[in-house]
């Protein structure tokens, strides 16, 4: 079977790359970062599929290492030769594997085969992707090996007719797995733990006893503790009726404080009124004289402002009035005229003579009494009486006005008040309202001493103290609450486990037998186990003679025959003897275990085809050796390529075959 061509659409860092194939070796030599192991990767995985495609890490899932970096179609496709068929295959991959396409055709009639499917690797080489990777295909840095599954069937030559040698570890992980399961040994062993549920309970049924003790005790806490809290509640109650008490007789003080309290308006008018009564108290008598006598005042002011209008008048009616003589002239006629009438009648007979004789006389009396006022002096005459008198009134209602004025401006002004004879009644009646609000605030604020602070704040710090006693209690009822909680808690989980402990009597019986059961069934397994692997290793048996003779065979092209002594057991695995003692090859450096992982390897694939050779691809695996062992390599890769078709890698020209 050989490699003709490949050619890669997209496979990571590589793009339109073609590439043809010869019989022998073809040397792929570039330098780093080129994609030597991108194109390795890609023959494997154009075979087998990608690994790790489940991982997370973007390096480990190989589908997402390889997203081509330019886009495009993910992957290729691959000319071969098989028997003495041609064919060529195309991969393309997708995010999933659900995703990837397969085609194969047949390049001798150009169409689709049936030949192989999408497990074309599988089919070629009768190796899964993990026995391919540790024989045909060897990179840098792997060199190491060991005899999978797949590798001993193939080297049995039955992976065609029977599973048993493919699934051996299979086989044997699961009897490890189930016997680390079951181990009596281990902690996590169900066997193990099954031993440790029966010790437990064993205990646990040991604890009957002191279960129903706990529970007795826990009943006699919770019985306790509730006679507890009601003696509590019934304090609390007592509390709460002292603490009332006080809180109503503190709200009759407050009260009664906010009744009698002055506030700062009221108490800057009693200092007010204090200093100006500090001396002397006006009487509430005197002000009321003051004020009768006030509005008398304002009375007689109106009278005399009438008197006085009255006065004026008469004054002017005197001093201007008319002052008129008795004319002579007229007194003579009236006399004459007189005279005539009493002749007339004395004449007249119808007239009697005394009346005559009385007109005579008026006459003459007439005449005379004119006489005399035509020569008698006119004196001046005198004041009428009443006029007198008025005014004589009007200075006493003058004087009382002005003393009644003097009085009350004396006494205004004594107590501190401003004298304004227009604003006499307002002042007055301020002092009065004065002395009232004096004597208010006074009695006010003799009341609230009666009411101080003090005993306001004793009941009230008497309060806090009973709240404070009553808190205390409360607390101690709430945390004896809790208990009761806890202890209820308590009887119920130990008559829970006491019950359960009691209904595992005979779970400890069945699981006794379960104990007996799991043991004969492990010691069975481990048995089987062995006999399994005893099996393997008579299998492997036949086969360790010509590996180890194609092992010593390529480890002598690579490197010089030594003393060294190399031991290769029926599992592959690879020892040194040295003095009688057997080391492990990981004591060795990492150039050894190279060619030895390679030497072993080569042993494996002779073994495995022995008819048709596979194609071998070498991704640099003489990276770790020095320069007398690279020589040794580039003869081991002339050799191999006599029988083998053989892909080389390498980026540097000392390796170069």
């Amino acid at each position: 079977m050989r490699l003709i061509s490949c050619d890669v659409e997209n496979f990571g860092c590589l793009s339109n790359f073609h590439m043809d194939f010869n019989e022998g070796c073809n040397i792929v030599h570039h330098e780093n970062g080129w994609g030597k192991s991108t194109l390795a990767g890609f023959l494997r995985i154009m075979f087998y599929g990608f690994e790790n495609s489940g991982k997370r890490d973007d390096y480990e899932n190989e589908r997402r290492r390889y997203v081509p970096w330019q886009g495009g179609v993910y992957g290729g496709k691959i000319t071969f030769e098989a028997g003495d068929k041609k064919y060529c295959f195309s991969r393309t991959f997708g995010n999933k594997e659900i995703d990837d396409t397969f085609y194969i055709r047949d390049l001798d009639t150009n169409l689709e085969t049936n030949d192989f499917d999408s497990n074309i690797g599988i089919e070629l080489f009768n190796l899964d992707s993990g026995s391919f990777l540790r024989s045909i295909f060897i990179s840098q840095n792997d060199c190491e090996t060991r005899i999978t599954d797949g590798i001993n069937a193939k080297l049995g030559n039955v992976a065609e007719n029977t599973d048993d040698v493919n699934n051996y570890e299979k086989v044997d992980a699961k009897f490890k797995d189930m016997l680390n399961k079951m181990s009596p040994r281990r902690t996590t062993g169900s066997i193990n733990r099954l031993k440790n549920d029966i010790t437990q309970l064993e205990i646990e049924l040991n604890l009957l006893p002191q279960k129903e003790a706990s529970i007795k005790e826990n009943q006699e806490l919770l019985d306790k503790t509730r006679n507890t809290i009601a003696e509590s509640y019934a304090e609390i109650e007592k509390i709460k009726e002292q603490i009332d008490g006080i809180n109503a007789r503190i709200k009759l003080n407050q009260e009664q404080r906010n009744m009698f309290r002055l506030t700062e308006t009221e108490e800057a008018e009693l200092n007010r009124l204090s200093e100006k009564f500090a001396i002397e108290m006006p009487e509430e008598e005197i002000l009321m004289g003051l004020k009768e006598n006030w509005i008398i005042r304002l009375g007689k002011i109106e009278s005399l402002k009438s008197s006085k209008i009255y006065l004026a008048n008469e004054e002017n009616a005197f001093l201007n009035r008319p002052i008129k003589k008795p004319p002579f002239i007229p007194m003579w006629i009236a006399s004459a005229v007189v005279l005539i009438l009493s002749i007339v009648t004395l004449v007249i007979p119808a007239v009697k003579g005394v009346i005559g004789i009385i007109g005579i006389v008026v006459a003459i009396a007439l005449f005379v009494t004119g006489l005399l006022l035509k020569n008698k002096k006119v004196e001046p005459e005198a004041e009428p009486l009443g006029i007198t008198m008025l005014r004589n009134e009007i200075e006493a209602t003058e004087k009382a006005i002005f003393e009644t004025e003097e009085k009350v401006k004396k006494y205004i002004v004594r107590f501190g008040y401003d004298y304004n004879v227009e604003t006499v009644s307002f002042d007055l009646e301020k002092i009065s309202r004065d002395v009232a609000k004096f004597k208010e605030l006074t009695e006010k604020h003799s009341n609230s001493k009666k009411h101080n602070d003090s005993d306001y704040v004793n009941q009230k710090n008497l309060v806090s103290s009973l709240e404070v006693k009553k808190g205390a209690i409360q607390n101690q009822c709430d945390k004896l609450h809790s208990n009761i909680n806890q202890y209820k808690l308590n009887i119920s989980r130990l008559e829970d486990e006491y019950d359960s402990i009691f209904e595992k009597q005979e779970l400890l019986f069945e699981m006794k037998k379960q104990y007996e059961k799991d043991i004969k069934k492990y010691e069975l397994i481990n048995k089987t186990k062995d006999i399994l692997g005893e099996a393997k290793i008579a299998f492997s048996q036949k086969f360790m003679k010509p590996i180890t003779e194609g092992f010593n065979k390529y480890r002598s092209i690579i490197a010089e025959i030594d003393s060294t002594v190399y031991i290769i057991d029926a599992k592959g695995e690879i020892s040194i003897e040295d003095k009688g003692t057997n080391h492990d090859k990981k004591f060795m450096s990492t150039g050894y275990r190279d060619l030895i992982g390679i030497c072993i390897r080569m042993a494996l694939v002779d073994a495995m085809f022995k008819e048709e050779k596979p194609f071998l691809i070498f991704d640099d695996p003489f990276i770790n050796m020095d320069e007398n062992k690279i020589k040794g390599g580039a003869d081991f890769i002339q050799n191999i390529s006599k029988e083998y078709q053989v892909v080389y890698f390498t980026c540097h020209d000392s390796r170069i075959i």
